[in-house]
């Protein structure tokens, strides 16, 4: 931008990715953008519940290269001892001497014992 009166202009329809995605934390890295976030599973505790390849991991990755059209990458963590709960929420990133690390929440259904928890991921 040039000056104050240009803005940047993208042309984009919400929602800009459909599935279940709560807490998005957005960040972009080297021109491309990353978004982590709650899924529904996650959030609702049911992981085991669910009769899928990726039951084992937690919190949607998706990709962006223009900020406004998503998708699906991975899961971006390995599923816990479910001694330290089945609801996992919050996630966040942090970038430091080029590693990345996930910041988040894990408890029991009632999230009245949580803790925040921290693991490093590779993009």
């Amino acid at each position: 931008m040039t000056n104050n009166d240009e803005r940047l202009t993208m042309e984009y329809t919400n929602p800009v990715y459909q599935g279940y995605f709560a807490d998005p934390f957005v960040w972009q890295h080297e021109g491309v953008y990353y978004a982590i976030g709650t899924g529904a599973a996650e959030a609702e505790g049911t992981l085991n519940n669910i009769d899928t390849p990726n039951k084992s991991h937690v919190f949607p990755l998706l990709r962006s290269f223009d900020f406004a059209n998503w998708h699906f990458v991975d899961h971006a963590l390995l599923l816990l001892d479910p001694a330290l709960g089945n609801n996992y929420w919050a996630p966040e990133v942090a970038c430091s001497d080029g590693q990345f690390y996930l910041y988040y929440s894990v408890g029991h259904e009632d999230k009245t014992i949580s803790c925040v928890w921290l693991q490093v991921i590779v993009l």
